[in-house]
């Protein structure tokens, strides 16, 4: 309820802002209630925005800790898979291929 009053104050305030330029003739008021205005006209779109940059920001970092994991994950892979070649083979194998020991 009280957020709701807030609201009506700053729609009329935004208003009297624009107004006033009659009695104070100060465009400076008047700008600062033209950007309120646009505010409260556009107060719904710029949460739906913040909030969906929060979830996308969430999305991505849920992302990342799975790539961590996955990539933890494939270098304990990758060093099984050396310890099973050199017990198949019986010695370590080098990187080039050419090389016969």
């Amino acid at each position: 309820m009280a957020n709701n009053k807030i609201i009506k104050v700053l729609e009329y305030l935004s208003l009297f802002m624009v107004l006033s330029f009659f009695l104070f003739h100060n465009i400076y008021i008047v700008l600062l209630g033209l950007i309120l205005s646009i505010f409260t006209i556009n107060k719904n779109t710029i949460n739906s925005y913040i909030e969906h940059n929060q979830n996308k920001n969430i999305e991505e970092h849920e992302e990342n800790a799975d790539d961590e994991k996955t990539k933890e994950l494939i270098k304990d892979e990758s060093v099984l898979s050396l310890v099973e070649k050199i017990e198949e083979l019986g010695f370590i194998p080098s990187k080039d291929d050419n090389c016969a020991v």
